[in-house]
């Protein structure tokens, strides 16, 4: 009996999860207008940059980090 209900429930679960997939492949094919970015707006180098003029040792910091992750791996 365990053993038909795990197929039963295996089999449902399998069944809704295609229907969700072909629902929302549906709803994006639907929508008239797509949009796509076209520039890419990551502001970690503008962040980074903040950073080392406010505390002038970090650059050394991360050097000394970046040199030993050279001799510990090589």
């Amino acid at each position: 009996m365990k053993k038909l209900l795990f197929k039963i429930f295996t089999g449902m679960l399998i069944f809704t999860s295609c229907t969700k997939s072909d629902l929302r492949n549906q709803i994006a094919t639907n929508e008239e207008e797509v949009t796509v970015p076209t520039q890419r707006k990551c502001a970690s180098v503008e962040v980074l940059q903040e950073q080392l003029l406010a505390d002038p040792g970090l650059r050394r910091r991360m050097d000394d980090i970046e040199s030993f992750t050279k001799r510990f791996a090589g």
